[in-house]
């Protein structure tokens, strides 16, 4: 099995962990429980993030929603956390083709490092305290053993290719860089996060210090999911629960037995995920303290693990080393049997040159009958070509045509053009003269007015004097001649208008 193949094309890394018997009880005592922790892993990944699963410990870090007015959270299956959103219902997410893994390193040794599979929004992983002491701080999820963070302290989640950290209105504040958030903010990698502030607690005359979370972000991942690896199975079997010897039948399987034999070292990612699982149990037996685990139990466990990783992997490589002898045994009889096969191929080669000489005849037959018919076409294609030039002679007459209808009305259009603007002309004369006349008539009629006004003062004069009959005279001559310029004047406008 090509071990590293596997550990290249591994698609998901959703960290996920889980206690064994012997780690729930580790007050019992014994050397059956640190046996039982040596020969399993406390880790699996899975080819995708399922929620309501036991994907509690990578994708939250509380169990069941406080009673607390200022957060939230939605608890799916049994006692496991599922990604709290701010809806009360959640529709779970299609599979994301990339896992943001982000690693955090302590700053004060308040906790060991910790590696977090970030979801993606709106799902979010919350950091804080846990709840109960069946819910344990571990490597893998967000947990931390402080009094001075809330329960549901911050939470974790990437949108659009960035992760962002982001404060649940906690006690204590949460800070990046010394500086305290409220709403979400970007995490970088080397970002110092702060979670809580350190409180000197006076207790029975005994100074007692609580500290706060001090981590900084060694590292951002992204990881491409892919559904092609048997990683699973390689960790299963690094942990004991499975025969090397027997052979399974999967893609990683199909590969070459010689390269798997010679290129089939196990990378320092899959070593480093498959030493690191075993401190999960280690960080489970001190619960809720500050005491930090031995360091050299746990180099010990690491060196245990890598010789049983290197002893399980010179078999692998052992084994595909004799599957490839065998391939070989077998292509080589195989080689023995085409040899004797090989009269009988002969035989057969004669017995198809004879059907190609009998082809051959039929296709000189053939050529014959293809002449006769290439004749017929070039027939055919005079015909067309006949047709054609028909067609172009007459689309030329029509041509023509169309060309002597276009100059006809092109000289209509010119011919009324001209009538247009004489007719512009005229009605411009005729507008010019109603001007003309329009003032006369204005100025007649100022005159008139100025002989009414007249007439009233000779007709007040008339009856001052005592000659009035020789004021009729004078009335009446200038009324007459008045009339008669009236007259003319509406008679003129009467005949402009005819002309209009």
């Amino acid at each position: 099995m090509d071990v590293q193949s596997a550990a290249h094309n591994r698609g998901d890394l959703a960290f996920q962990s889980s206690h064994s018997s012997s780690a729930q009880s580790p007050r019992s005592g014994g050397g059956g429980s640190t046996a039982s922790m040596s020969m399993s892993l406390p880790i699996r990944l899975e080819p995708r993030m399922n929620a309501g699963s036991s994907h509690a410990a990578s994708t939250g870090c509380g169990s069941t929603p406080t009673r607390r007015a200022r957060s939230s959270s939605k608890v799916f299956g049994k006692g496991n956390p599922l990604v709290s959103t701010s809806t009360q219902t959640v529709d779970l997410p299609k599979r994301d083709h990339f896992a943001h893994i982000l690693v955090f390193v302590s700053l004060n040794e308040t906790f060991d490092k910790k590696t977090l599979t970030i979801p993606q929004y709106p799902q979010v992983l919350k950091l804080g305290r846990p709840n109960n002491a069946q819910k344990s701080p571990s490597m893998y999820n967000g947990y931390f053993d402080s009094r001075v963070i809330s329960r549901e302290h911050a939470e974790l989640y990437w949108k659009d290719g960035k992760v962002y950290l982001k404060d649940c209105r906690s006690a204590n504040g949460t800070f990046i860089n010394g500086q305290k958030i409220v709403d979400e903010v970007e995490l970088h990698k080397a970002d110092s996060v702060d979670l809580g502030i350190d409180i000197d607690n006076e207790t029975n005359n005994k100074n007692q210090l609580h500290r706060k979370i001090s981590c900084k972000v060694e590292t951002i991942l992204t990881v491409p999911l892919e559904s092609t690896t048997d990683l699973d199975r390689v960790l299963k079997e690094i942990s004991g629960g499975e025969d090397p010897s027997v052979p399974h039948k999967s893609i990683v399987d199909k590969m070459d037995s010689f390269d798997a034999a010679v290129f089939g070292d196990v990378t320092r990612d899959l070593e480093e995920v498959a030493l690191g699982a075993n401190h999960d149990f280690l960080s489970g037996i001190f619960v809720n303290n500050n005491i930090g685990t031995s360091s050299n139990l746990i180099h010990s466990i690491r060196l245990l693990i890598a010789q049983l990783h290197k002893e399980k992997m010179n078999n692998l490589k052992l084994a595909s080393i004799q599957g490839f002898l065998a391939d070989y045994e077998r292509h080589l009889h195989k080689s023995k049997e085409d040899s004797i096969n090989l009269g009988t191929l002969e035989k057969k080669v004669h017995k198809l040159k004879d059907k190609l000489e009998t082809y051959q005849r039929d296709n000189v037959e053939l050529g014959k009958t293809v002449g006769l018919q290439s004749d017929k076409l070039e027939e055919l294609k005079s015909l067309v070509q006949e047709k054609d030039m028909r067609i172009h002679d007459l689309n030329s007459i029509k041509k023509r045509e169309v060309d002597v209808y276009l100059d006809r009305i092109e000289q209509l259009q010119r011919l009324l053009d001209s009538k247009n603007k004489e007719l512009d002309d005229v009605k411009q004369s005729l507008g010019l003269q109603i001007d003309e006349q329009t003032t006369k008539l204005n100025q007649l009629e100022l005159s008139l007015k100025e002989k009414d006004s007249k007439n009233k003062l000779l007709q007040e004069e008339l009856k001052l004097t005592s000659s009035q009959q020789v004021w009729q005279r004078r009335v009446l001559g200038d009324m007459v001649h008045l009339g008669i310029t009236v007259g003319s004047l509406v008679i003129l406008t009467s005949i402009v208008l005819k002309f209009l």
